[in-house]
């Protein structure tokens, strides 16, 4: 057994690799739709930032998969679409640099996600821990599994449907809602507005 780890393990090292970029001016965009995958998913925002970036390392198992591993980014008027393309047997952790005054719109698959210093936020999660820090307007959220960390939300917090793991929220100007809660403790702490959470379960 100990051998079989050893040899997956140089596995995934030999695996090849490569840095995949895509980018768009800011002007104008008011809504930034990002689509990934498989991997970690990081958005940051910085204040009054000219250029929409998203960056990453790509990973598949050979030079095949790795090639039909890519990044886009496409306008469409004040919207720009970031589209993470990861067949399967690869995998692209993912940072995507916006102006923290656009509205923010996440589908991700699987893997870590991070947002700092962005504005509202609309997430749609499948798996993976999630981790929120400073949104400058309402946030929304659909998980699938893993933790949920929101704090320094001005604004209103939302949840849609939540089937397990821990749920903290903290320092929020607005309400925290949760409308569907299935495994996993919910904390909150310093909320400015109405609390509701669904009923606990006997």
């Amino acid at each position: 057994m100990g051998m079989l780890t050893a040899l997956f393990a140089v596995a995934l090292l030999s695996s090849p690799s490569a840095t995949r970029t895509a980018s768009a001016p800011a002007s104008g965009v008011t809504r930034v739709v990002i689509n990934a995958s498989t991997g970690s998913l990081r958005v940051t925002g910085r204040s009054g930032a000219s250029e929409i970036i998203a960056s990453g390392k790509a990973s598949a198992k050979d030079d095949a998969l790795l090639a039909r591993t890519q990044v886009t980014a496409r306008r469409n008027g004040s919207e720009l679409r970031i589209e993470a393309q990861v067949p399967e047997s690869a995998s692209l952790d993912l940072e995507v640099k916006v102006p923290s005054e656009v509205m923010v719109e996440i589908h991700d698959g699987s893997g870590t996600l991070f947002v700092t210093n962005a504005g509202s936020l609309d997430i749609t999660d499948g798996s993976g821990s999630m981790e929120i820090d400073t949104v400058h307007g309402n946030v929304r959220i659909t998980d699938g599994s893993g933790s949920i960390d929101v704090k320094n939300v001005n604004g209103s917090v939302t949840i849609t449907d939540d089937a397990s793991g821990s749920v903290h929220v903290a320092d929020v100007t607005g309400d925290f809602t949760v409308l569907h809660k299935g495994s996993g403790y919910i904390e909150y702490e310093r909320v400015g507005g109405r609390v509701s959470l669904p009923p606990k379960k006997k």
